[in-house]
């Protein structure tokens, strides 16, 4: 049985596939193989939302999810202040420099495979600091690759109970306290340290484009390169890289598919509808 982020996922390919702007959620359910009371009830636990509402979102064509987009780009005025890099949604977030000169910068990373709201994902840690989370959309061990690649040199250990924490987290299930906050480590090569500093200043539910935040680090020309910085963010969702979409309000890109980081906006657009 998929569970409730693959059954959003499969939604949303099922829309895809049918030019339908007020489906039927009868007929979306039969469609992914689930009854109708399974897929409703999996779209209120998922969404915390009145099901019918979260399908209609679904279901807007590309144009009009594109203009309630654009309607929530962040201006420079909107984004969060950073005085220090420090604390952000009850994370504390530490930069560490990652080039030539300090290439292997990380021996062991302790990492565990956990479901999440945001379905099956992998995250590593080293020295209890969160260093890395992907989306398990393959196999296990295929989704283990970018992670290899990412630390060729670094010894990999599967210590699930490392990662539980930050697991926990991602679902929701319990908030950070203050005089022990976890810690996010980011890695990376100065410019990308300066892209990934802006994506956290992204408020929840807004969206920066690749133009905005070439802008805003004082190099109006890099845009491609900040898109690639992006593509390279290690810790998904924590650090905000699906808020980051084309001026026009399209998605883009995404590291992982297209769906996931769909369903992520969904998810975050339905939070501020229950609000």
């Amino acid at each position: 049985m998929p569970n409730d982020f693959d059954i959003i996922r499969l939604t949303i390919q099922y829309l895809d596939a049918h030019d339908d702007s007020h489906p039927e959620l009868a007929n979306v359910a039969d469609a992914i193989g689930l009854t109708p009371h399974h897929l409703q009830n999996a779209f209120s636990r998922w969404s915390g939302i009145n099901p019918t509402l979260l399908l209609c979102y679904l279901a807007y064509s590309p144009s009009k999810q594109a203009t309630i987009r654009r309607k929530l780009m962040v201006g420079s005025q909107n984004m969060i202040t950073m005085l220090r890099f420090g604390e952000i949604n009850n994370m504390k977030v530490l930069l560490t420099l990652r080039d030539s000169d300090h290439p292997s910068v990380v021996d062991n990373i302790q990492y565990g495979f956990h479901e999440t709201l945001f379905g099956r994902c992998l995250l590593g840690v080293t020295n209890h600091e969160l260093c890395w989370l992907s989306f398990a959309e393959q196999n296990d061990g295929d989704s283990l690759y970018p992670l290899r690649a990412q630390w060729p040199n670094a010894s990999l250990c599967p210590k699930d109970i490392y990662t539980q924490r930050f697991a926990d987290l991602l679902a929701h299930k319990v908030s950070s306290q203050t005089h022990d906050l976890p810690i996010l480590r980011l890695y990376g090569t100065t410019f990308q340290l300066q892209v990934w500093r802006q994506l956290m200043g992204v408020p929840f539910g807004m969206f920066t484009t690749y133009g905005h935040i070439a802008q805003t680090i004082d190099n109006p020309r890099s845009a491609r390169a900040v898109g690639s910085a992006i593509g390279a963010n290690p810790i998904s969702y924590f650090i905000p890289c699906h808020r980051v979409i084309r001026n026009t309000g399209e998605i883009g890109g995404y590291r992982w598919s297209t769906e996931t980081k769909r369903a992520l906006l969904a998810w975050e657009h339905a939070q501020h509808i229950a609000k």
